[in-house]
């Protein structure tokens, strides 16, 4: 559940959940683990914006569904340096 003000914007409320799906993968995420991405939709991309790097080794990142575009590979490039692949 994320809280936010009545008259949020929807990028503040993209922002928000994004800040706690990037805690919840955070607190997660385990050693040697595949991360699966399903779409870059902009929740997904703010998710990615507000990870802190992980010194955590992991077998790589995925795209699970639909097209890579430019923007879907910068941030699947972001993830992986963020998991340190």
């Amino acid at each position: 559940m994320v809280d936010v003000p009545e008259n949020a914007s929807s990028l503040q409320i993209k922002q928000a959940i994004g800040s706690a799906a990037a805690h919840y993968l955070e607190i997660r995420l385990r050693a040697n683990e595949l991360i699966g991405i399903s779409s870059w939709s902009g929740t997904i991309c703010a998710m990615v914006s507000a990870l802190h790097p992980l010194n955590v080794p992991c077998k790589g990142v995925i795209q699970l569904l639909g097209g890579v575009s430019d923007n879907g590979n910068m941030q699947a490039t972001i993830l992986r340096i963020w998991r340190r692949c």
